[in-house]
């Protein structure tokens, strides 16, 4: 959805065949960073995710850039069970 805590997703969340994520806390709470409006679809956690980091490091970082995959992961395991699910199938489980 984009990180600029804005009420506008960016591209290419707002595309139509995208589904727009946004990220949440710890507390389940929308992340401050996190942009929304009424297309976006949902929210999985981004804050102080831990990910690899220069310098052969692991540091903890913030953005609608972890949350997607996360959600992306969901998917293709419904995928993989059912690899007939149409976008729609998708977004009445999810």
């Amino acid at each position: 959805s984009g990180n600029a805590g804005e009420d506008e997703e960016s591209y290419p969340a707002r595309n139509s065949y995208v589904l727009g994520i946004g990220s949440v806390n710890n507390d389940f709470e929308k992340s401050s960073f996190s942009n929304y409006d009424d297309n976006l679809f949902i929210m999985a956690p981004g804050e102080q995710i831990l990910t690899t980091y220069i310098g052969n490091n692991y540091a903890r970082q913030n953005g609608t850039s972890f949350s997607a995959p996360i959600i992306s992961g969901v998917i293709a395991d419904m995928l993989s069970l059912n690899p007939y699910y149409t976008l729609n199938d998708i977004k009445k489980i999810l």
